[in-house]
């Protein structure tokens, strides 16, 4: 495949071919943009290749009737959720909600040696506890995106000095602004090597956000047994 970015597509192709180098292509140009389509994605579409994750039963339950967790996937698809979509994206979303209710881990289980997994929560006023599992366990891969001007400092400062990245962003019609936040999470900064790929987890809440504004580009559904 040519690489989309503006700046240098067809300029490897042309050098090579000026050396006397035969070059065929593209060739199975749509498998090869699946396999670079984090990277395609940030430079055609100025963000993330994003995929949603969404578990129900088999009558569209997601959690029980009062709002509580509800374990629906087997082991066998657990398994298979780190191992293929965990494990194949740079990070992986979900809203501070999902974080009070369950305290996941947000990690990748199962798969030996896995690159870093970024842990990224929308928390637009900071009311993460200090105490969860994803500040307290590898923060320094834990991303908090708050909203700009709408929180604790001292609390910012607390939660910053454990090695957890916080970008705080201006809220546009009661969400967020999303074009300064695909900016922020695809540009590389200081030991953040900024992300191509999201995985998307969370609740309703989060699933829809994302829907409605267009941001999934895959949608993978597990049902229960």
């Amino acid at each position: 495949m040519a690489d989309p970015d503006a700046r240098v597509a067809g300029k490897g192709i042309e050098l090579l071919r000026k050396k006397g180098v035969t070059v065929r292509g593209p060739l199975l140009k749509a498998e090869c943009e699946w396999m670079n389509r984090g990277f395609v994605s940030v430079r055609t579409k100025s963000r993330p290749f994003v995929t949603l994750k969404m578990a129900q039963t088999r009558a569209g339950e997601v959690h029980q009737p009062d709002g509580s967790p509800l374990k629906i996937t087997t082991p066998t698809q657990d398994e298979w959720a780190h191992t293929f979509l965990r494990a194949r994206h740079d990070a992986i979303l979900v809203g501070v909600g999902t974080v009070e209710k369950d305290d996941p881990k947000l990690n990748t289980r199962f798969v030996q040696e896995a690159p870093k997994l970024y842990r990224v929560i929308l928390d637009p006023s900071l009311r993460i506890n200090e105490k969860s599992y994803v500040l307290s366990h590898d923060p320094e891969t834990t991303i908090l995106i708050v909203r700009e001007d709408n929180f604790d400092p001292e609390k910012f400062e607390r939660i910053a000095k454990k090695g957890v990245l916080i970008f705080a962003i201006d809220y546009q019609d009661a969400v967020f602004d999303w074009t300064f936040l695909w900016h922020v999470l695809t540009t590389p900064i200081d030991r953040f090597n900024g992300i191509t790929s999201i995985l998307v987890e969370g609740g309703p809440k989060t699933w829809e956000l994302f829907k409605e504004n267009g941001f999934v580009d895959q949608e993978v559904v597990f049902i229960e047994k």
